[in-house]
């Protein structure tokens, strides 16, 4: 039995199907992490993420941060419908100086609940989002306490500021000129950060 064959040269055309991306928002406690998830998102060109901070309407406890995170949620199903719900929410929280427990108990009720079907992920700075900035330049293991009037954030800053000549002018206010430089050494970040936390771990054994 002869088979048909395709014509020579005929070109075979493709489907083209659009790749539906998750709709994500991130709710942090200050500017500095807004900046930052900000401008590693226009990089990354992760366009269908959203950040936003609690520090302009909210005090910036975790309480607040979850707060806000559901409040989001509940606007955005409330004037877009349940297909325009945020599928993954990320509560940014840094873990120095807040009180974490009733934020806690207000994720584990919302997950509870299930709520549109969509869980919040808690994400900690350990000890606070500036020690993550400075594992972009080095491994530190330092077991940082607030001194004074100094916080850990201000303690870490100073040590991200004298770390490399490059950073002696950084500032929370202009952390996107400094994007870039973060960026290229986000994969130091993480490997420092997998180190610091094993090593955590191992001094709790």
């Amino acid at each position: 039995m002869m088979r048909n064959r395709k014509p020579t040269g005929q070109k075979v055309r493709k489907t083209n199907i659009r790749k539906i991306l998750p709709k994500i928002i991130i709710i942090c406690e200050g500017e500095t992490e807004e900046l930052y998830f900000n401008k590693l998102i226009q990089l990354l060109r992760l366009t269908f993420i959203q950040v936003k901070s609690v520090v302009s309407h909210k005090g910036s406890a975790p309480i607040s941060v979850v707060q806000s995170a559901i409040e989001k949620q509940q606007t955005e199903v409330t004037n877009k419908g349940m297909v325009n719900r945020f599928e993954n929410i990320f509560c940014v929280i840094d873990q120095d100086s807040h009180d974490h427990q009733t934020a806690l108990d207000e994720i584990s009720k919302y997950n509870k609940l299930y709520t549109y079907n969509v869980f919040i992920t808690r994400v900690y700075s350990n000890p606070c989002f500036e020690y993550w900035l400075l594992l972009h330049v080095k491994l530190s293991t330092k077991p940082y306490q607030k001194i004074g009037d100094k916080s850990i954030g201000d303690l870490c800053e100073h040590d991200l500021k004298h770390s490399i000549d490059k950073l002696n002018t950084y500032d929370k206010t202009n952390i996107d000129v400094f994007m870039p430089f973060f960026y290229e050494n986000l994969s130091v970040a993480l490997n420092n950060a997998q180190i610091a936390r094993t090593s955590s771990i191992e001094r709790c054994d």
